[in-house]
């Protein structure tokens, strides 16, 4: 078994948590998808963006909703039970009728959002919360970061799998920033942090995460001695000033500023000060603290300068890669792990997931938001005369792509004028392969076809699958580190200091 301990690991959370021992990590922090339906970019260089992740889980299957109606009355309560919504199970029993039996029913309540479907939202979750509560110590907390899409569903599935006696607090962090009112509603300012122990038993340092005496505070203890310390006078009796406020369960930490220090550029980044106080009040020096949905790393850049011991998971490759830059930068040399995928893990994926997954194999850049015109990624080929595009063309692996799909990519090159382009797919027709050595032998454009399969392979190296090795050519790897590609020194970005 591989010891993710101290590493950036690329892949579904769901499946390597998995391989983590029991009762292994002290403290998770979770920042997973609000449900919010929305495609979250990040900026690149040439004002080009990046989609990192999409906050979008799908509806029911056609297989699920059969599934679900060839059910008999009898058993479509074990049905829920089975699929780990105990506490949904009345409702979702009715819901699913309705969604197996009525489709033109558009109002139904789980099946809202422009027909996105909160309940695969919240199975996606539990799945995930199942085995954070596992691989959790018993002196164990978790912290799971929500807003109003989701938070009092989110809820109900952790007082089930944690239990309702070991929840604690629900945590606001007011943010201050950003948030306008539309309308007739008020201004949306806060976050929500849901936060449970595993036991009773539990780590909670009060004195680590003290606020600062208020200007109140220090008015009404207006006298100081000789030694610093503070006091108030009544009935000539001397009352000391506590040596900082208790911290509540309202924070009012503030959002990153566009012209902050540690601003990333990084979609849904959150302020180290936020993670900062969880970290301190959950955790000791040497404790683990987990991360599965890492995004550009906030929670293990912060636990790594306070001496504990990380694992960051994320499954989207320019993230981990902008995350372990990011650790780098403070002198954390930190390795990132690629999952290693099966045809079957291919085949869970949806459009977007694939894309990300074979560019990063082909060392290119998924095409952020916009119409993509043909062009899924794109990359830098590095020639002795100098640096020219290569372009890349994902079909879903459920494909298999003809003739008539190489002819439009050949169009999409032309405009590009790119010699070189990558289509990736499931398989290939014969005609398409006899059009790419007919573009290849008139044209002087080569276009490669290279299956998912291939793709697969954990030796696969994309310069010699194109034959690049034999003419001193190789495909640049992207630099994703948001302030290279700014061309501004990092320490405009990132505050440097101590470990």
């Amino acid at each position: 078994m591989i010891d993710y301990t101290n590493k950036i690991i690329q892949g579904d959370n769901l499946k390597i948590m998995k391989e983590i021992p029991d009762k292994f990590v002290d403290l998770i922090y979770l920042d997973p998808p609000f449900f919010s339906q929305k495609n979250y970019d990040m900026p690149f260089k040439d004002k080009k963006s990046i989609t990192i992740f999409q906050d979008n889980i799908k509806s029911f299957t056609e297989k699920k909703k059969e599934e679900y109606r060839n059910l008999s009355e009898k058993d479509k309560c074990k049905y829920c039970k089975k699929e780990g919504f105990v506490g949904f199970k009345t409702t979702m029993q009715e819901s699913r009728i309705k969604l197996a039996d009525n489709e033109k029913n558009k109002n139904d309540f789980w099946e809202n959002r422009s027909g996105e479907g909160l309940l695969e939202y919240l199975r996606y979750m539990r799945d995930r919360l199942v085995e954070c509560y596992r691989v959790l110590k018993d002196t164990g907390s978790i912290y799971l970061h929500c807003d109003w899409h989701a938070s009092h569903y989110l809820k109900i599935l952790m007082d089930e799998i944690f239990g309702y006696e070991n929840f604690r607090d629900e945590i606001i962090w007011h943010y201050g920033l950003g948030g306008q009112a539309r309308g007739n509603k008020y201004s949306q300012k806060h976050d929500i942090l849901l936060f449970y122990t595993k036991g009773n038993d539990y780590i909670f340092n009060a004195n680590d995460v003290k606020l600062s005496p208020t200007s109140q505070m220090l008015a009404k203890y207006c006298h100081i001695e000789e030694n610093g310390k503070r006091y108030m006078l009544s009935h000539n009796k001397k009352y000391y000033m506590s040596s900082g406020k208790a911290c509540d369960d309202v924070w009012d930490i503030a959002s990153i500023a566009p012209t902050a220090k540690e601003r990333l550029g990084y979609p849904t980044q959150k302020p180290e000060a936020l993670l900062e106080r969880i970290i301190k009040a959950s955790s000791n020096e040497g404790d683990i603290v987990l991360d599965p949905f890492c995004g550009c790393g906030t929670s293990i850049t912060v636990a790594a300068k306070l001496k504990r011991n990380i694992i960051g998971i994320d499954i989207s490759p320019p993230a981990c890669e902008v995350m372990k830059e990011r650790l780098w930068t403070k002198g954390i040399k930190i390795e990132v792990i690629k999952f290693e995928l099966e045809e079957s893990d291919i085949k869970e994926m949806d459009w977007f997931e694939f894309q990300n997954w074979s560019c990063d194999k082909l060392n290119c850049i998924p095409r952020g938001k916009g119409a993509d015109k043909g062009i899924d990624g794109e990359g830098e080929i590095k020639t002795p005369d100098g640096v020219i595009p290569l372009i890349v063309q994902c079909k879903h692996w459920k494909n298999s792509c003809g003739e008539p799909v190489v002819r439009d990519f050949y169009g999409v090159l032309a405009n590009k004028d790119s010699k070189y382009g990558v289509i990736v797919a499931n398989s290939f027709s014969v005609g398409a392969r006899k059009q790419v050595k007919s573009y290849a032998r008139n044209n002087d454009i080569e276009i490669y076809l290279i299956t998912s399969k291939e793709l697969l392979d954990k030796d696969f190296n994309v310069d010699k699958r194109l034959g690049f090795d034999k003419l001193g050519y190789y495909v640049i790897k992207p630099d994703y580190a948001p302030w290279r590609n700014k061309s501004m020194d990092i320490r405009d970005f990132i505050e440097t200091g101590d470990n």
